[in-house]
C-alpha cells in the first residue's frame, strides 16, 4: 500500500512540476482508500478542482487513473520494489 501511495504522489509531483513551470502555485490534496486486496480509490483536489480516481494491482504492480470533471487528468502503471516505485504514464 505504501508503494502505491508513493507512486501516486510521484505522479502528482510530475504534474505539479509542469504547472510550476507555468509560474503558478499548485496545491494537491489526496485521500487514498483501499477497497480490497487489489486496489482502491483516490479522491482529492488539484488546484481547487475536484479529482478522483482508482488504482488497481496485485502485489507491487498495477495501474492508476486520476479524473477531473469527467476527463482523465493522468493515468499509467506502477511497479514497486524495496527501493521505491517506478511510475509511467501521462
Amino acid at each position: 500500500m505504501r508503494y502505491v501511495i508513493a507512486a501516486l504522489l510521484l505522479a502528482l509531483m510530475l504534474i505539479s512540476t509542469a504547472a510550476a513551470q507555468a509560474d503558478r502555485d499548485v496545491i494537491v490534496q489526496l485521500q487514498i482508500s483501499r477497497t480490497g486486496n487489489q486496489g482502491g480509490t483516490i479522491k482529492g483536489t488539484y488546484n481547487g478542482m475536484a479529482v478522483e480516481g482508482t488504482y488497481t494491482g496485485a502485489g507491487r504492480s498495477g495501474s492508476w487513473t486520476l479524473v477531473a470533471s469527467g476527463v482523465i487528468l493522468a493515468a499509467g502503471t506502477y511497479v514497486c520494489d524495496d527501493a521505491g516505485c517506478t511510475l509511467t504514464g501521462k
